[in-house]
């Protein structure tokens, strides 16, 4: 189903988008539980977290799409660096190939498809570290392994809930309404962030 369509969905238009969106409830109930499921399992500790020494900042969404995660990420990185910070970049390196932890910096060797590219544009671009990996904790263990890091920025991570974080920024689109996948854009149930509920 192409975007366009898949926004009428969303948005309830027409004759057709209204049918296909009651269509996509009953899934959209299933996701929300399994969401729900996993949130409190990590909530009450029966699914672990992991913890790093570093300062961990989480730059994320509700919504599928692009809201500028990434320039955010790299805002962030910068700012933090023009005051002296030793920063990296957690990714987990959508589309690439292979799962072995990896670290980049501004003149790493390989293919683009080895990282993904968007980690690869991080390093490439603006010459930041990024490690990726999936889960990202492994990534941070390897960068420490050869570099010393003050802070982690954890890149698309409000879902990541493997790793714990002192911070989470959550970055907000036009999609500020609706339902969660697939009936909606939201990823996860709002009212779990911004006092409001869903299904």
């Amino acid at each position: 189903m192409s975007g366009r369509w898949i926004r009428r969905v969303w948005e309830r238009r027409g004759v057709l988008g209204r049918l296909l969106w009651l269509s996509f409830l009953p899934i959209s109930c299933l996701y929300w539980l399994g969401v729900q499921t996993r949130n409190g399992l990590y909530s009450v500790g029966w699914k672990t977290t992991q913890t790093l020494n570093q300062f961990v900042v989480s730059i994320g969404n509700l919504t599928v799409g692009g809201t500028g995660k990434t320039p955010t990420v790299v805002w962030v990185a910068q700012e933090l660096q023009k005051r002296g910070f030793k920063i990296a970049v957690l990714s987990r390196g959508y589309n690439r190939k292979g799962n072995q932890p990896l670290v980049l910096t501004a003149n790493f060797p390989g293919n683009v498809v080895d990282f993904g590219d968007e980690p690869a544009m991080m390093a490439r671009l603006f010459g930041l570290t990024v490690a990726v990996s999936n889960p990202r904790y492994k990534g941070a263990l390897e960068t420490i392994k050869n570099s010393v890091v003050d802070v982690f920025i954890l890149d698309d991570g409000f879902q990541h809930r493997q790793l714990a974080r002192d911070v989470d920024v959550v970055l907000l689109g036009a999609d500020s309404t609706g339902w969660v996948l697939p009936s909606g854009p939201f990823r996860e149930p709002r009212g779990q962030s911004v006092g409001l509920t869903s299904c």
